[in-house]
């Protein structure tokens, strides 16, 4: 059997090779809880798909906005129209805004993983970059010290006093990182009767059509709100963590399945359903059978000059 001294390095190498895996994991990109699988409150599940996460992020020290643009890529600055360094990410895709003060917003994120990932990646590119610049600074431009003295007598200068220590270059690192809000999708996979909705919940919900097709539905608790189409696609804001997200929809379900429409025709989607159905058939059906009963009383009566339509003569109608 081998010994305990034999087997420790393989048990280092081991542990080494776990902790590597680890890190390798934490700081790549995850599509993990992008899709969260929420209860309806009537036995089953409905699918939310988070579409974007914004939060915020201060990086502790000030940052030179015309350095990091000019060093980084894939960013834009124009301080005229807004005065934020605009920085993308290709891997989580999201986007920064970086301001002077350190205070950073980072959006496009699919889950809490990959924005908090994405703000730490943005805060090591602008620490790289004003390390850069505070390591190229001369030492004697900053202490204004003068050059050494030179002793003509014994033609040798005297030796330069020692250089002063120089100061750790400022750290950035993310500090106070927050979600601001989430938003995700679902689709209920039924119409919803939005009328009925907002006479029902007027305290909570709010519906103008000819503003704007959707429902507002505010929840209090947790602090969420809702926009309701009548296709039964659902959109879900304001939340906070992943938790509010799944949570507001498991109350709100089953009030929406109250208010589902029956009986409505299975169109295909993207196929608009004719208003009117078969009354509106009937009657069209109607009106064509009396025009065409007085066409041919008309024509019976030898061509006169009976009106067709009551005020109009039969050539004022040919003409028309």
């Amino acid at each position: 059997a081998p010994s305990p001294a034999a087997a420790a390095p393989g048990a280092t190498a081991a542990a080494s090779t776990t902790t590597t895996t680890a890190l390798a994991r934490a700081y790549a990109p995850s599509t993990a809880r992008c899709v969260i699988r929420a209860s309806d409150g009537l036995g089953g599940t409905v699918l939310i798909r988070l579409q974007n996460i914004a939060c915020t992020a201060n990086l502790g020290n000030p940052v030179d906005l015309k350095e990091v643009a000019l060093r980084c890529r894939n960013t834009e600055y124009n301080p005229k129209r807004f005065r934020a360094v605009i920085m993308r990410l290709r891997e989580p895709k999201t986007t920064a805004l970086i301001f002077a003060s350190g205070k950073m917003v980072v959006t496009g994120a699919k889950s809490t993983h990959n924005a908090a990932l994405a703000a730490k990646k943005f805060a090591y590119v602008v620490g790289r970059v004003m390390n850069g610049i505070a390591a190229a600074a001369v030492p004697d431009e900053k202490t204004g010290a003068s050059p050494p003295a030179t002793d003509a007598a014994a033609g040798a200068s005297s030796p330069p006093p020692a250089p002063k220590p120089e100061p750790p270059p400022p750290q950035h690192n993310v500090v106070d990182f927050k979600v601001q809000n989430i938003v995700g999708t679902a689709d209920l996979g039924y119409p919803i009767r939005l009328e009925g909705l907002v006479c029902a919940h007027a305290s909570f919900a709010s519906y103008e059509p000819e503003l704007f097709p959707g429902l507002i539905y505010r929840l209090h608790k947790p602090r969420v709100v809702f926009l309701v189409f009548v296709s039964g696609k659902v959109v879900i804001t304001g939340a906070k963590t992943e938790r509010d997200v799944s949570t507001a929809l498991t109350k709100l379900h089953p009030v929406l399945v109250e208010f589902r429409k029956t009986g409505a025709p299975a169109f295909p989607e993207g196929v608009a359903c004719p208003q009117g159905g078969d009354a509106a058939d009937a009657a069209a059906k109607a009106a064509v059978e009396e025009v065409t009963r007085r066409v041919s009383d008309v024509a019976a009566a030898g061509g006169g000059s009976r009106s067709i339509v009551p005020g109009r003569s039969t050539r004022k109608m040919a003409n028309v």
